[in-house]
């Protein structure tokens, strides 16, 4: 039976920083610098968490495993004939487009940020308040052959 008292009491400020850095390091140790379901950065923070569960003494830990349904890939993006930095969304569909980009007005959040000249086009919308399924979903409806979502910070 766990005891929530002592359970909490084992809680410490500077070891759940230390966790946390580790589970940052799970996923910078690796080229996708992420810990995305079915990477390795994943299985890295799964196996710990597990170690962490099981050296409580509290719980019976069994990691059942599961297909997992990623896509990924490589993205290339030129501006005016020059090389961009570019990341793939999961579940990007493939190809390519060449196709002129039009800026989205305000965040893309609501169908009225995408001018008409955003048909057939590429459509340009800045990261923020709204999710990029949102963003591309209403850049699809507005006849956008694709979307750049940027973000005005580093």
């Amino acid at each position: 039976m766990v005891n929530s008292g002592d359970l909490q009491a084992l809680i410490n400020l500077d070891e759940l920083r230390s966790g946390a850095q580790q589970l940052q390091d799970f996923a910078y140790a690796y080229p996708e610098r992420n810990r995305v379901f079915g990477g390795q950065g994943h299985n890295d923070t799964v196996n710990s968490l597990a170690e962490v569960l099981e050296a409580t003494g509290y719980y019976d830990v069994t990691i059942q495993t599961f297909v997992e349904l990623f896509s990924g890939g490589n993205s290339s993006l030129l501006v005016n004939g020059e090389a961009a930095n570019s990341t793939l969304f999961t579940y990007t569909p493939g190809g390519s487009v060449n196709a002129s980009i039009v800026a989205v007005d305000n965040l893309g959040c609501e169908a009225a940020d995408y001018p008409p000249e955003v048909a057939d086009n590429i459509a340009l919308i800045s990261r923020g308040e709204c999710t990029f399924a949102v963003k591309v979903t209403n850049a699809a409806a507005a006849g956008a052959l694709g979307a750049i979502v940027v973000s005005l910070f580093p």
